[in-house]
């Protein structure tokens, strides 16, 4: 490793624990993390876990809606980071699940810190934590901002929403957010009877809406006949 640093043994263990997925029981499943972070130690040595900078899978749905912004928050303002994300993505083919190597050098990060994350990024990337396919560098908030970006970047079509949520979560993500519920969700279906339901009722209320005010037009043309009548010249009044 250049300079001497060295990756430590718990950045080892938590990349080897989020790539393992088919043999792992649903309890592991829960505690592996979904996105964590690294840094250099003090003195600039070793590669770290930074305490507390981390999202675990098996929050996501449950205490996490979106883990990619919890994720972004994490990321210092004023300095340099490595990470690693999860991401449950979709190709127009199928869905998959990779994990991203992101580097993160703030535009506010000191001179001396940039450089020296940038000098180890390739050992920690590409001699330690190998087989990653995709691998993310951004500077600013703009360039991490939502999923739509990160999708954009890895080209793919989008990443996928949390599976695990309640019913309320799950009819906000599907009306008020750019990503729907997952097809593969078993509310999907449920979502898209009440889209459907909600599209019947609004289309009604046009109808009658529209019906009404025709019918409001042809009683005003019809009071307005009977008073041309009345005040014709030469009518009669009544006997």
């Amino acid at each position: 490793m250049p300079l001497g640093v060295a990756v430590s043994d718990g950045v080892i263990k938590v990349f080897s624990d989020m790539k393992v997925q088919k043999s792992s029981t649903p309890e592991e499943v829960k505690k592996r993390k979904k996105a964590v972070l690294f840094c250099l130690s003090e003195d600039k040595k070793d590669i770290i876990l930074e305490e507390g900078k981390e999202i675990l899978v098996g929050t996501v749905g449950q205490n996490v809606d979106n883990p990619f912004a919890i994720f972004v928050k994490m990321l210092p303002d004023k300095d340099c980071r490595y990470a690693l994300y999860d991401a449950t993505y979709e190709t127009k083919k199928n869905k998959k699940e990779d994990l991203v190597f992101i580097f993160w050098a703030s535009e506010s990060a000191p001179f001396k810190s940039k450089m020296i994350y940038a000098s180890f990024k390739d050992a920690i990337n590409k001699k330690k934590l190998t087989r990653i396919k995709h691998e993310l560098q951004a500077n600013c908030d703009e360039e991490v901002k939502d999923r739509c970006t990160l999708a954009e970047k890895l080209g793919v079509v989008r990443l996928s929403s949390p599976r695990h949520l309640s019913l309320g979560r799950s009819l906000y993500f599907f009306f008020f957010n750019d990503t729907p519920v997952p097809t593969g969700s078993s509310l999907f279906p449920c979502c898209k009877l009440l889209s459907f339901f909600i599209f019947i009722f609004f289309n009604f209320y046009l109808f009658m809406i529209v019906t009404e005010r025709e019918r409001e037009r042809e009683r005003g043309r019809d009071t307005g006949r009977g008073r041309s009548r009345l005040h014709a010249p030469g009518a009669r009044g009544g006997t």
